[in-house]
């Protein structure tokens, strides 16, 4: 453990609104108001954003222009705050790293290892992004591709995904 983190941890009940950093142009982004999304399955998370990474992909014009409209930000930890009834391995109070993509692990492509071509890999997303206050993690994401890191710093889990693609 890193130290005490409790501290750091959000209150047991969400708000009605959030700020998210939502992508204009591909030079420009705006922090706005919007409602905290909320449960959708028995295999949904929802995270009281704790840190999130800019990826170098997040800083290129052409990239942010194919994005425009959508909330900046795809590698984010945070504090579990509701976790569905199906969820078994995140509990609330855990610290959760979650990848923005998740593969399905049972189709053909899967099988092959060639999860980026995985149906589920490609319209999986965290909701609604990354540089929101709180996220709404989908049951996709939470079957494969979310963990709980309690024993590191959120400064240093939302160098997980980033690492993972180097390593």
């Amino acid at each position: 453990m890193t130290g005490d983190l409790s501290m750091h941890k959000p209150n047991p009940s969400p708000p009605t609104t959030m700020r998210q950093a939502v992508i204009t142009a591909a030079d420009r982004f705006d922090v706005v108001s919007a409602p905290v999304p909320r449960l959708t399955s028995d295999e949904d998370i929802l995270l009281r954003t704790a840190s999130c990474g800019i990826c170098s992909g997040d800083l290129m014009p052409w990239y942010l222009a194919k994005k425009a409209g959508t909330v900046f930000g795809h590698e984010p930890v945070g504090w579990a705050v509701e976790v569905g009834p199906g969820v078994t391995h995140v509990r609330p109070g855990d610290l959760v790293f979650v990848h923005h993509h998740a593969p399905c692990l049972a189709c053909p492509d899967c099988a092959r290892k060639a999860y980026i071509h995985c149906r589920t890999w490609r319209t999986s997303r965290i909701d609604p992004g990354g540089m929101a206050e709180w996220i709404r993690v989908p049951a996709e994401n939470t079957r494969t591709d979310t963990f709980a890191v309690n024993d590191i710093s959120p400064e240093r889990a939302v160098f997980i995904e980033p690492m993972a693609c180097c390593v």
